[in-house]
């Protein structure tokens, strides 16, 4: 089961709208628990989750294969922009290897 039904204002305005700028977000879609959004090339999609223990959960997939490649749960709202950004840097540390 996942969380309640989530005000999509409210987890951009807790993410905060620099760090969705410096992640390259956008094509935001509203879920009834959750904000999914494109990041970088638009290749990944970011879903952010509000669960029911009232934290939420950050999951990064590949928008092509629907492999997930970043996944964390437990985030208080303070810590939401925080773990957004650091997703976009491990993704951007993975691209960089590969090349």
């Amino acid at each position: 089961m996942r969380g309640r039904p989530v005000n999509p204002q409210t987890t951009i305005d807790q993410i905060g709208k620099v760090t969705l700028m410096s992640v390259g977000a956008r094509n935001f879609i509203s879920a009834p628990d959750s904000l999914r959004f494109t990041v970088g090339r638009g290749d990944r999609i970011v879903t952010v989750t509000l669960d029911p223990d009232d934290t939420y959960s950050v999951r990064t997939q590949l928008k092509r294969t629907g492999r997930v490649i970043f996944e964390v749960s437990g985030i208080y709202c303070d810590q939401l922009a925080e773990q957004v950004y650091q997703a976009h840097l491990e993704l951007n540390k993975r691209d960089r290897a590969s090349a």
